[in-house]
């Protein structure tokens, strides 16, 4: 049974939706900078876990996104954005095509945000799912 756990020292970063422009009389769709930079950097970090999972093997992934903690929050938990659902998203995104051939297997997943007053950063374990 494959199991994957990856620290990656990073600010966590939400997907953002493509923009579109108009340039010589055309559309052109793109992944905004931030995204694609983030995307790029996990990937990077991945690469050494290349196919760890089968085109056919159901994953269950858990992470947490360790945020920055502003100096004068009194909050337990980041609770204002980026939302959640887009910080996973830019994670599932970066290791589709490399730690499994597509997000689509991941069939449980389990996140959160925390704050930490060290370095930002995220940790991902990615396990085959066992019901």
């Amino acid at each position: 049974m494959a199991d994957v756990f990856i620290i990656i020292q990073m600010n966590p970063v939400a997907k953002a939706r493509a923009r579109t422009v108009i340039q010589d009389g055309r559309a052109r769709t793109y992944t905004p900078d931030r995204t694609a930079t983030a995307e790029a950097e996990i990937r990077t970090r991945v690469l050494q876990y290349r196919d760890t999972f089968g085109a056919d093997v159901p994953i269950r992934m858990v992470v947490t996104f360790y945020m920055p903690r502003p100096k004068r929050t009194k909050l337990l938990c980041p609770t204002s954005r980026p939302d959640l659902t887009n910080l996973e998203k830019t994670v599932e995104d970066a290791m589709n095509g490399i730690v499994y051939p597509d997000d689509a297997q991941i069939v449980e997943k389990l996140s959160r945000k925390e704050w930490t007053t060290g370095e930002p950063c995220l940790h991902v374990r990615l396990t085959e799912y066992q019901p």
